[in-house]
């Protein structure tokens, strides 16, 4: 149940990646009622933005219904992640 879809530039690169394993789909099903979504600007040594999406499950803990790394901070890049994030959880 593992799923990743990558985006790359014009020039063949990764630009965007998401991913979500079976645990994050399960949960997700179950717990979607609210979704967080926050990022974080380039604090990673890759200079990338890392955008988890997270909920909260029946004991108050956080679960990770997936994250993506994108290159940069641009509509069409969100767009893209939206769409790629609720395409994988049905």
């Amino acid at each position: 149940m593992f799923f990743y879809l990558v985006q790359v530039d014009q020039d063949n690169r990764i630009a965007n990646f998401l991913w979500r394993d079976g645990r994050s789909k399960l949960d997700y099903v179950s717990f979607r009622d609210v979704v967080i979504f926050d990022t974080t600007y380039r604090t990673n040594k890759y200079n990338l933005i890392c955008a988890p999406f997270v909920g909260i499950n029946h004991h108050w803990n956080n679960v990770l219904f997936g994250c993506a790394f994108l290159s940069y901070e641009t509509t069409k890049s969100f767009i893209w992640l939206f769409k790629t994030f609720f395409y994988c959880n049905g």
